[in-house]
């Protein structure tokens, strides 16, 4: 459905993949269809989905959002995707930060936001920041 770009079923798949009772790989499945369908609701609903996950057991969610999250960069709301990707890139889990890190990229953050990383003192974070932007630049300097 994903790829053939079938969203007949939008809102069910909402409701599975903000459902923390759902089984986590439909969650995760479910949040993958909104991946390649941006949207002020949709972007909202990933957001909620890191903010909810990002730090607990149950962290694959947040993973799969953070990254659905990057194609996000074409509506109103980025400054709160943005937002909500800085908070996460300090995640416990090494999925959810690397992610939020690619889809920082890709969303290309200011020269402020990179301060306010580089005020956080995680090193961690930085260099995976600094390490992505650098892959996606080199993509484009290739025309990929």
């Amino acid at each position: 459905m994903r790829y053939a770009e079938i969203h007949d079923h939008d809102e069910r798949f909402m409701e599975m993949a903000c459902n923390e009772e759902t089984d986590t790989d439909i969650r995760c499945a479910a949040i993958r269809l909104f991946a390649k369908k941006p949207g002020k609701k949709v972007s909202n609903v990933l957001i909620k989905i890191i903010n909810s996950c990002a730090n607990s057991d149950v962290w694959e969610p947040a993973s799969v959002a953070a990254s659905a999250l990057g194609d996000y960069d074409d509506h109103d709301s980025n400054n709160e995707a943005i937002d909500c990707l800085l908070e996460s890139i300090h995640s416990k889990w090494w999925y959810v930060r690397i992610n939020s890190s690619k889809s920082l990229s890709k969303l290309r953050i200011s020269e402020n936001k990179i301060k306010e990383l580089e005020a956080s003192k995680d090193a961690f974070a930085m260099e995976e920041l600094s390490y992505a932007i650098d892959e996606l630049q080199m993509a484009l300097d290739r025309g990929i």
